[in-house]
């Protein structure tokens, strides 16, 4: 999860210039999605966030890793595509 954040705040590097809009948006990215969709019950299983919380519920034997599975997926193909996108804004701006 600590990737994601960290891909979503490269992201929103290379879309603005100053670091309190990065930071901004960096937070959007990541809250506004967890709010709106978490509001849906179903979505909840896939949403990033839903890793926050994995390795208590792993280490209490409360919940089994199958259950962070569509999170784990819908994160790794997050991350490549933030990556992606960033590296790419990024390389067109000049320094």
């Amino acid at each position: 999860y600590y990737v994601f954040v960290v891909a979503m705040v490269a992201l929103a590097a290379g879309f603005v210039r100053g670091s309190l809009g990065t930071m901004v948006l960096a937070f959007a990215f990541i809250v506004v999605p967890e709010i709106t969709l978490g509001l849906v019950a179903s979505a909840e299983a896939w949403l990033p966030g839903h890793l926050s919380g994995a390795l208590a519920g792993l280490s209490a034997g409360t919940s089994g890793a199958g259950e962070y599975l569509r999170a784990s997926v819908v994160t790794l193909v997050a991350i490549a595509v933030a990556l992606v996108v960033s590296i790419r804004l990024l390389d067109r701006r000049e320094v």
